[in-house]
């Protein structure tokens, strides 16, 4: 015999409101196939409801349901339960994103820093959520060269990393390494001219490292 839960085929995700839609409404189509209805003294519909759920599942919706009692209450009021629950998470993960959106490097944080704060910040994220499995290292990557202090050295990773191979660790390295030609350039009034000798060697009769891109 199938059991309920494999019937179901997916878990119900809480934490994801297009999911949470998803699973209730092909659940709904089930009972509606079957021609379960909630009675009275008989909730089919519930019956079943708790009969999908994952242990895991059905402890937090036994909680977000008290002090009633989950396998009392209609699937009409559990569906409300759900919702009530669901909605302010995803109003929050999108607080999320957009605070990380904002995210730029301060004055005195150092690149590896910046990245560590921006990989953090996009755990909460949930990027991968959208559909594209690397979206979140893509989201990394693209705040990352945004919000950059030095914007000069963002132009400079844009015109000397070529574009299939920007990733964040290309870009940590080359400012890295950008930052031990600056110090090895001891001229200071060479300013932003210090970029483009990294990779044309020549234009200040300075051997410098070559770029590992």
């Amino acid at each position: 015999m199938v059991s309920e839960a494999k019937e179901q085929k997916w878990q119900l995700d809480l934490t994801n409101l297009e999911l949470t839609e998803t699973w209730l409404m092909a659940f709904e189509a089930q009972c509606r196939t079957k021609g379960l209805k909630d009675e009275k003294d008989n909730l089919k519909v519930t019956d079943k409801f708790i009969g999908c759920c994952e242990l895991q599942t059905l402890q937090k919706l036994t909680a977000l349901c008290k002090p009633k009692k989950i396998c009392e209450l209609p699937y009409a009021e559990i569906k409300k339960v759900i919702e009530q629950y669901v909605k302010p998470s995803q109003k929050l993960l999108i607080a999320e994103r957009t605070s990380f959106l904002q995210i730029s490097q301060c004055t005195s944080e150092s690149i590896s820093d910046y990245v560590s704060r921006l990989r953090m910040q996009s755990e909460g994220c949930k990027w991968n959520d959208i559909g594209k499995s690397e979206i979140e290292e893509e989201m990394v990557k693209l705040r990352l060269l945004a919000g950059m202090k030095d914007q000069e050295m963002m132009r400079a990773v844009l015109r000397n990393i070529s574009e299939d191979k920007i990733t964040v660790q290309a870009v940590k390295d080359f400012v890295q390494q950008m930052k031990e030609v600056t110090n090895f350039t001891s001229d200071s009034n060479k300013g932003n001219d210090t970029y483009d000798i990294y990779y044309s060697g020549s234009k200040h009769n300075k051997k410098l490292p070559e770029p590992t891109f």
